[in-house]
């Protein structure tokens, strides 16, 4: 008889890995921010006018609405952003190593901030449990230890 406890494992190690991901991914939005300028060091997600989308389609990529970073230095007339990635207007994502990119006021239309989504993030860990239970079900895994002693209790005589 083959010994399958390995590829349990193996199996439930991945569908948990799998849950984990696609829990932390989801569990977040963005929100509107109400100030003009936030703080140094701040992490925001600025979105950019059409005209500061073309204006800076040179620098950052073209058709970029969305710059991801941390605020680094601030001035009247620009704001400069430690980039941590883009998304375009067809929702795809490149991420960026920090690279400072001067924006200018002018091409900015606001600023968002990433926020826990409470609704989502539990209807997300149901899911997970649900699926991590499924998956111990599936494979027989419930949790009693060792295998059967084949009704032997006490201490040898």
């Amino acid at each position: 008889m083959r010994v399958r406890f390995p590829q349990t494992i193996r199996a439930l190690v991945a569908v948990v890995s799998a849950t984990a991901s696609f829990v932390a991914g989801g569990c977040y939005r963005y929100a509107p921010m109400d100030v003009e300028s936030p703080s140094l060091g701040t992490s925001v997600r600025v979105q950019l006018t059409d005209a500061g989308a073309l204006t800076m389609a040179p620098l950052i990529g073209a058709r970029v609405e969305f710059l991801d970073g941390r605020i680094t230095s601030a001035a009247d007339t620009a704001l400069t952003l430690s980039v941590t990635g883009t998304t375009d207007r067809f929702g795809n994502e490149v991420p960026w190593r920090g690279e400072h990119v001067m924006i200018p006021r002018s091409a900015l239309a606001g600023f968002q901030r990433r926020t826990l989504d409470r609704k989502r993030s539990y209807l997300f860990g149901g899911v997970a449990v649900g699926l991590v239970a499924a998956v111990g079900v599936g494979f027989g895994i419930n949790g009693s230890g060792g295998g059967d002693r084949g009704g032997v209790t006490g201490s040898p005589k």
